[in-house]
């Protein structure tokens, strides 16, 4: 439950951030042009429009020939679309980063609030199984890495997830994460 609000909480930060900046910069670009404007509302929905523009009407003839060629048409869309797609991007990534770090640090402490205490021993070896899991789940995401840290390790015990994935790998198939889970 609280999980779930913690997240609602980020999400409703990002989609107010991202709400922002395309209001933001589609009043800056595209108010005073309407070939722009509904542009603006063909990529991004007459919904989202009402929204936030509630006085801009859809207009779809001003995209459509014989107004405007196809060709004029697909311009206005593609520089409409990479205009904002640029503004997203440069988004206050140090905000961003910390509400994603305050929702880990939150996961964490909840997680560790609801198990039991534990011996240095079985910390460590949890540890171990946590990091060999996510080292395993990038290996099924990016097969190259493998050899590369295989030999990084060499000589090291490897926790049992690893193991398995190293075993499954050499028998010709996947770490297989979703099957062993």
């Amino acid at each position: 439950e609280d999980d779930l609000a913690t997240n609602g909480k980020i999400r409703s930060y990002l989609e107010t951030e991202v709400d922002h900046v395309l209001h933001e910069s589609i009043t800056n670009l595209y108010i005073n042009k309407q070939q722009g404007m509904q542009a603006s509302v063909e990529l991004l929905g007459d919904d989202w429009t009402e929204n936030k523009f509630p006085s801009v009407r859809s207009d779809p003839a001003l995209l459509r020939m014989p107004f405007i060629s196809l060709d004029d048409r697909g311009a206005i869309l593609s520089e409409v679309a990479v205009n904002l797609f640029e503004r997203l991007e440069a988004l206050n990534t140090d905000e961003l980063r910390s509400a994603v770090e305050e929702t880990a640090r939150f996961h964490v402490l909840e997680s560790l609030r609801s198990k039991p205490l534990m011996s240095s021993e079985e910390l460590k070896k949890e540890a171990r199984e946590s990091v060999g899991g996510g080292l395993a789940e990038l290996w099924e995401r990016r097969p190259g890495l493998m050899s590369r840290d295989l030999m990084r390790l060499r000589r090291r015990a490897l926790p049992g997830s690893l193991r398995r994935c190293v075993w499954r790998v050499g028998l010709g198939g996947a770490c297989g994460l979703a099957e062993a889970a």
